[in-house]
């Protein structure tokens, strides 16, 4: 598996394709075709090139002054390979630590039809919940902040 840096993200190709049907859980509804995505985008393909997922991070001073890096990730429904979104999260987190966050965050909707299996996945990467916000909630793995 290769995991590169997609460059001039927008909802279209790879980012549409895997998060389309899954709109529900990320609240991409009603994106026109083509529009700029914020954040910085990866994608991780098998080697014929086909994406078998996609992620974003989300850089920010948070509220409380401290550096945080907040990810965000989809496997494709169509194509499964095994360990592909654990592949993704460990490049995303190893991003997140090249910049030195001081916090590493996850957001997960309450609304996403597999949010209790999502919760256990992020639990099992040591994950853990920190705030809900009511329709979301915030699972944080501390890197410099106790």
């Amino acid at each position: 598996m290769e995991i590169s840096k997609i460059e001039s993200p927008s909802w279209s190709e790879d980012i549409k394709l895997i998060l389309l049907p899954h709109s529900e859980s990320f609240e991409f509804n009603e994106i026109p075709d083509n529009e700029p995505m914020d954040l910085e985008w990866w994608k991780i393909t098998n080697q014929e090139g086909v994406t078998l997922g996609v992620g974003s991070i989300d850089f920010r001073i948070n509220e409380f002054g401290y550096f945080e890096g907040e990810i965000s990730l989809c496997v494709s429904d169509i194509n499964k390979e095994p360990n592909v979104g654990s592949t993704l999260l460990a490049f995303l987190e190893d991003e997140c630590k090249s910049r030195n966050t001081d916090i590493t965050s996850i957001l997960i909707k309450k609304k996403n039809p597999e949010y209790e299996k999502v919760v256990n996945w992020f639990m099992n990467k040591n994950y853990q919940f920190e705030y809900d916000f009511g329709k979301d909630t915030y699972w944080i793995k501390n890197r410099t902040v106790n």
